[in-house]
């Protein structure tokens, strides 16, 4: 194998990890309930404003 083709390898091999790595985040984003991540979101801004009011809610 000469450096032509050795260049030529990396080059499928790193074009394939970049596929599945943005294959592996698709799968990712499409898996999880975006209603989880607004939940989380809005509870944590809730928090800091009844915080910064000095309200209590229970």
């Amino acid at each position: 194998m000469d450096v032509r083709e050795a260049m030529m390898l990396v080059s499928l091999h790193s074009q394939n990890a970049a596929r599945l790595g943005k294959l592996m985040l698709n799968k990712k984003a499409l898996a999880e309930d975006p209603r989880d991540e607004f939940d989380q979101v809005f509870q944590e801004v809730l928090e800091e404003v009844t915080e910064e009011l000095g309200l209590r809610l229970e």
